[in-house]
């Protein structure tokens, strides 16, 4: 199996497995609350973002650009991660670096 695969795949998982585990302590967080509470957090929280964006809105560019920032920042966080788990898996000797004399079938993250 090609390294830079297994790599990326590996990554994949990883970040899944840490959007799952934010996802269950975030409801884990709002049942042990309570409907009331939870209830009444949020509508506190939803009036301070009304009054700190629908009031005064960001331009666009603005938005624009750290949509940007954000994608960047976490596609430079992926990278680093495959890059981190290809070097692990090429010290243990796992997988098979692509030779520059063979073609690539047409797989993707080949």
């Amino acid at each position: 199996m090609n390294r830079n695969l297994a790599a990326r795949s590996i990554a994949l998982f990883l970040i899944g497995i840490c959007l799952a585990a934010y996802i269950h302590h975030d409801i884990y967080r709002m049942r042990s609350m309570g409907r009331d509470r939870f209830l009444a957090q949020q509508a506190a929280a939803q009036a301070r973002r009304f009054d700190r964006t629908a009031m005064t809105p960001a331009p666009m560019i603005v938005s624009i650009f750290g949509a940007i920032f954000v994608i960047i920042l976490v596609y430079l966080c992926y990278e680093f991660l495959v890059f981190v788990i290809s070097k692990g898996l090429k010290a243990a000797g796992i997988g098979s670096e692509p030779s520059a004399n063979t073609p690539s079938p047409g797989l993707p993250f080949s």
